[in-house]
């Protein structure tokens, strides 16, 4: 199984985890630097509320963030703060395709 090439990685976001909620409202982890490739399509995804919303861009990157960017996580990019609505790990079963991490934000 072999994960995207950095090369081919040539954007950069910020991810916040979301932790949880607390007294205060919805905590957050310190952001990370993840490097990544934005694709700014729009589209129909489900959220974890079972909810049709809209996705501005779908943000591809390598598996091991898998734990990092998980849905309600904050993300910022191209000067934009928004959140995670899904992410996907793609794995190809062992037929030798690039696996990744695929998020949809809002």
């Amino acid at each position: 199984m072999a994960e995207v090439p950095l090369a081919f990685l040539v954007h950069r976001v910020d991810v916040s985890t979301y932790s949880g909620t607390g007294a205060l409202g919805d905590t957050f982890a310190a952001p990370v630097e993840i490097p990544c490739l934005i694709e700014q399509t729009r589209r129909l995804v489900r959220s974890l509320d079972g909810e049709e919303v809209v996705s501005e861009a779908s943000i591809v990157m390598r598996r091991e963030w898998i734990p990092t960017c998980t849905p309600r996580s904050k993300i910022s990019f191209n000067g934009r703060d928004t959140e995670i609505i899904a992410a996907s790990d793609r794995s190809d079963g062992g037929l030798g395709a690039w696996q990744h991490l695929s998020i949809a934000t809002g």
